[in-house]
């Protein structure tokens, strides 16, 4: 079962715990359609169907099928989500964010009635801007 470059698509593997899973994840109405269309990929590339059958049974790209036989064949059925995406992490962790949330609800300012963006964000050290995404995450408006 090669492909149209003559490699040979790399072998998945699947153990009877994992094909469970995946098919939980098929049956799932809850289960994101890319990992539904990920679980279907290896499956089918665990039964031996070639990459170009797979293409056509699904109506994917020859490049999604590629991606996600080798990670499912190098890394296995952990790897049904997306890697981790690139850019900048974020800079507050859990902690810092119950803490903000912990005084945005439960304390009043010195001198005032509420918080502003900027005096919390004084308050807590962080930047307003970093501030406003979590009051806005957890659809706090202090005043």
């Amino acid at each position: 079962m090669g492909n149209s470059t003559g490699r040979r698509p790399f072998s998945v593997v699947i153990s009877d715990g994992d094909r469970e899973f995946l098919d939980k994840v098929i049956r799932a109405t809850t289960s994101p359609q890319a990992h539904v269309t990920r679980a279907k990929i290896a499956l089918l590339a665990a039964d031996g169907i070639g990459n170009k059958e797979i293409v056509r049974l699904l109506g994917v790209s020859g490049f999604t099928v590629s991606k996600w036989r080798k990670r499912f064949a190098l890394y296995g059925v952990s790897v049904l989500d997306d890697a981790p995406r690139s850019g900048t992490p974020r800079k507050i962790n859990d902690d810092m964010i119950a803490e903000i949330l912990r005084i945005t609800l439960n304390q009043e300012p010195t001198l005032a009635t509420h918080w502003s963006t900027t005096t919390m964000a004084e308050e807590v050290g962080v930047s307003q801007p970093t501030l406003s995404r979590v009051w806005r995450t957890f659809g706090l408006k202090p005043h």
